[in-house]
């Protein structure tokens, strides 16, 4: 699903949207990679041994990512967070989608965002390099592309940390951003790559 690519050009960030040098815009998708990856390291392997999940993936679900786009779960995952595009709300925007599976977390989050997806991943991994630097964080292969099966094109990365391994991909379609990442346990997290995988390549857009 993803070919290497090389780095694009570097824009500089706007003044009245710059501290320190990075974009604060991105700060919202460093904190949530910060707190997934904290979640997943110190808390979710208890709850996720102590909960079982009554709320799993089946066949035929398809989860509402935003308004505009929706992902297609792999079976058998447990819904900590996220609607179903049969579910009915009164809210406009649904929430974030969180699946677990064996101590493997699977997170999306979207928020506002008008450059490229190049661009939201290098300033992602940034500011969680730097913030989480004493957990021993640090990215292992980066620069990936990758194309989902409705033709988004995307960034994705994988990294490492003392209890942890991950990947973070960042998607942008229409000014608006998306963070993706999947974390879990060394032992653990190569067993589900393929269904990470395809969960990644079935973004697609509403309707599609």
């Amino acid at each position: 699903m993803s070919t290497l690519s090389e780095p694009g050009p570097r824009h500089r960030v706007p003044v009245e949207h710059r501290v320190l040098g990075l974009d604060r815009r991105t700060f919202p998708f460093a904190i949530t990679a910060l707190v997934v990856y904290l979640l997943w390291a110190y808390l979710v392997p208890a709850i996720d041994d102590a909960v079982p999940w009554t709320d799993e993936t089946r066949p035929g679900d398809v989860l509402q990512v935003t308004p505009d786009l929706t992902l297609v779960p792999s079976v058998g995952w447990g819904v900590q967070s996220g609607l179903r595009t049969t579910d009915r709300t009164a809210g406009a925007a649904p929430p974030p989608v969180l699946l677990t599976k064996d101590g493997v977390l699977f997170r999306i989050e979207p928020g506002q965002w008008n450059g490229s997806a190049a661009e939201l991943l290098a300033q992602i991994t940034t500011i969680t390099t730097t913030t989480a630097a004493a957990e021993g964080f640090h990215v292992t292969s980066g620069a990936n592309t990758f194309v989902t099966r409705d033709g988004l094109t995307g960034v994705l990365e994988t990294y490492a940390a003392e209890r942890t391994e991950g990947v973070i991909a960042a998607l942008v379609l229409e000014g608006q951003g998306l963070q993706i990442q999947a974390v879990g346990p060394p032992a653990q997290l190569p067993g589900y790559a393929s269904s990470i995988e395809d969960m990644i390549g079935s973004i697609a857009r509403s309707g599609s």
